[in-house]
């Protein structure tokens, strides 16, 4: 399921960059068109809305002969009987451009998707990191098991990842800490309650309790294969 998580955050950065690529073209277009392009006014004679995407129709008016059309994009600020600016080809005013926001919101959507997905690689990569640090320190301590928690905020494939929750006392200055282990794609709770286990070993630095990294080997099934 790991890789099946790093594919998942790898498709979000190549999409970004798609869309942003995308967005930069679109841009590039329409500032080709604008060079050309006649200034008009419009008016906004219907809204479609939609969830996945709305569609405005507007008509006006060019040497006496009216036409209709629908403009690429949608903002809440849009209301029928508005008046908008558009620009048209003089040779064919069919072809019209209302403005570059179209081009932004495809780059924007792009650059969501690319930043989100670069964060969770440097995230993970960050998080091994540590964990190789930490387990170099081979300074261990055994928490306490909590719990078991649903994470259904992130899903992959469908599936929500579950963490293992320990407490575990500093005795030298009284303070609790709570400790977290990283996604596990599996519901561990029978594991953990048919081999009675009741506490994790947690690496963590001496010098920051904060840093730590659960060992979960003994409840990973090993499977041998002597075919």
């Amino acid at each position: 399921m790991k890789k099946t998580e790093m594919f998942g955050k790898s498709m979000c950065v190549i999409v970004g960059v798609v869309f942003m690529l995308v967005g930069i073209n679109e841009k590039n277009k329409y500032s080709e068109f604008r060079k050309n392009a006649v200034e008009h006014s419009a008016t906004i004679t219907e809204i479609e809305k939609r969830n996945d995407n709305s569609k405005v129709y507007v008509k006006y008016t060019v040497s006496g002969q009216e036409y209709k059309n629908t403009l690429g994009y949608y903002t809440s600020g849009m209301y029928v009987g508005k008046e908008i600016t558009i620009y048209y080809n003089p040779e064919n005013p069919n072809d019209i451009q209302a403005s570059g926001f179209g081009a932004y919101i495809i780059f924007g959507f792009g650059a969501v998707c690319f930043l989100a997905g670069a964060g969770w690689i440097f995230a993970g990569i960050k998080r091994k990191n540590l964990k190789q640090m930490l387990i170099s320190m081979d300074y261990v301590v055994h928490a306490e098991f909590e719990s078991v928690d649903h994470d259904t905020s992130l899903k992959v494939n469908g599936k929500s990842p579950y963490k293992i929750l320990c407490r575990w006392v500093d005795k030298g200055d009284s303070i609790t800490y709570l400790y977290k282990s990283e996604n596990i794609w599996y519901n561990p709770s029978k594991t953990i309650k048919d081999k009675g286990i009741t506490t994790f070993p947690v690496y963590i630095n001496p010098n920051n309790p904060k840093q730590y990294y659960i060992s979960i080997e003994q409840i990973e099934e090993k499977v041998v294969d002597l075919t």
